[in-house]
């Protein structure tokens, strides 16, 4: 007789990068239960889900066990892993290969049609689930659309249905919501609680709790250990304290807070319109970026924000034919993009999918001044940008998990809960204090302390000339010193 018992893990401890991430964990999890696991940033949920799956070891392998499993499978046969940073399968959706393929708009011998790559994730006997997944995902008018063209938020729903269509007997969701919008995420946890699947969702502490769910584990306590675990009614108390501290610690001095004052302008755009193969992406936006300007840039997923991103950035193939100035220049002889993109600093869901994991702390934030991911030329290492790092990273010490700033610079970072990377992430768009700063779904897995020490450096320390785009689905997360708003809906303008 099979096992209803997914997995019994007995005083089991995680060892990673000579770090105790969990420790003597003591959890049974049923089938039949639905598992929320949660704590602050570092606390280990991205780890537990990797113990789960089988594809990150407990220090005693013998702590993790699978009543469940027949006599040949393996975890990693049955139990799916979704992670914010994709789903571990060389996501094809993902390897649309970062801003160039994506705008450039190629259908290339190896793009796919959404259609096509979720057909490839489900087997003959349910061939029949990709319609209605796609449908109830709201993916069902793409279907047919390249992989390339999809949105930040279309390619996370997009994943989602693939690991869905999978249909596998567990499947372990890491902050499956980052990066949608509200209307989304609703029609993701409905879509979610209807499957008839076993679930384990990681999650932030401040994030709702799903209504199917049916127990909870609290990280983070000392050590490494659990603070509470059991039926979600029960844990749910402990949970909000942990919001309320969280909370209190995050209280933001607003005083003599910096306003910024609007200056030259940076970034003018004048009628721009922007289509791929036929199907309007953009049409007729004007808009003009102010040196010292904050803006919050709004839209539904699939709204066009990337692309106008994109343009902003200088990073856009089909800003050439357009009216878009730099600075007061428009790019062409004399002056190219380049010059404007060494002005800039960005951080994105694709900069966090396609960066390198091998590459430490220090040399992601001083990758900052090179023209690509890859780690700065030793040449160009001075002493000023080394500085710039030990500074910022100096200032951002109560954010991080390690206790001594200097060994959390040496770290892979590949190494690091997904929280932090996007923390680096936002460093290193911070660190050569950019004209432009845009802030693509910056704090997606971050917790209220780190995201209370980027809204006082945002609000109090970035430069008052420095111009600021800020994309969020989750109003709370805007700076205070934002005040001006740009929405766009189907391509257009609608409110700025």
């Amino acid at each position: 007789m099979i096992s209803s018992v997914l997995a019994s893990l007995t005083r089991c401890s995680v060892t990673r990068a000579g770090r105790t991430v969990v420790r003597d964990l003591d959890l049974r999890i049923d089938l039949r239960e639905r598992w929320v696991v949660t704590g602050v940033l570092g606390s280990g949920k991205t780890t537990l889900l990797d113990v789960l799956r089988g594809s990150v070891p407990a220090d005693d392998p013998l702590s993790v066990k699978y009543p469940f499993l027949g006599a040949q499978e393996w975890p990693g046969q049955v139990i799916k892993k979704l992670s914010a940073g994709g789903d571990g399968n060389g996501a094809a959706a993902a390897a649309a290969a970062y801003f160039s393929e994506r705008y450039h708009s190629r259908r290339d011998e190896d793009d796919q049609t959404l259609r096509v790559w979720l057909s490839l994730a489900a087997t003959e006997s349910n061939e029949s689930d990709v319609e209605k997944v796609a449908n109830a995902l709201g993916l069902g008018r793409l279907l047919d659309a390249s992989l390339m063209n999809l949105s930040n938020g279309q390619t996370r729903r997009a994943q989602v249905a693939r690991a869905v269509v999978a249909r596998p007997r567990v499947l372990l969701l890491d902050e499956p919501f980052v990066g949608l919008d509200p209307a989304a995420r609703k029609t993701l946890a409905r879509v979610l609680g209807d499957l008839d699947t076993s679930l384990v969702l990681a999650t932030r502490p401040l994030d709702d709790v799903p209504d199917w769910a049916t127990h909870m584990l609290v990280l983070g306590g000392e050590n490494g250990c659990a603070i509470a675990s059991g039926e979600v009614a029960s844990v749910l108390p402990v949970l909000d304290r942990l919001r309320k501290s969280s909370h209190a610690e995050a209280s933001r001095a607003l005083s003599n807070l910096k306003r910024a004052q609007s200056g030259r302008p940076l970034v003018q755009m004048r009628d721009l319109s922007i289509a791929y193969w036929g199907k309007s992406v953009l049409s007729s936006v004007n808009w003009q970026i102010d040196a010292g300007s904050r803006w919050h840039l709004q839209g539904p997923n699939g709204s066009g924000k990337t692309t106008l991103l994109a343009v902003a950035l200088g990073d856009h193939p089909k800003l050439y034919n357009n009216d878009v100035k730099f600075d007061g220049r428009s790019p062409g002889p004399g002056f190219s993009v380049h010059d404007w993109q060494r002005r800039v600093g960005h951080t994105s869901p694709e900069i966090h999918r396609h960066f390198p994991r091998w590459q430490s702390v220090r040399q992601a934030l001083l990758s900052a001044w090179s023209e690509s991911f890859h780690p700065l030329p030793r040449s160009e290492v001075t002493d000023d940008r080394v500085r710039q790092v030990d500074e910022l990273v100096a200032w951002f010490a109560g954010g991080i998990s390690h206790r001594d700033p200097c060994a959390w610079l040496d770290q892979t970072l590949g190494d690091l809960p997904p929280g932090e990377q996007r923390l680096v992430l936002l460093l290193r768009a911070l660190v050569k204090k950019p004209d432009l700063l845009v802030l693509d779904e910056p704090f997606a897995g971050m917790d209220a302390p780190q995201i209370d020490l980027a809204h006082k450096f945002i609000d109090h320390e970035l430069h008052p000339d420095t111009a600021l785009v800020f994309v969020t689905h989750h109003i709370d997360e805007v700076p205070k010193s934002v005040d001006r708003v740009l929405r766009l809906d189907g391509g257009c303008v609608v409110d700025g």
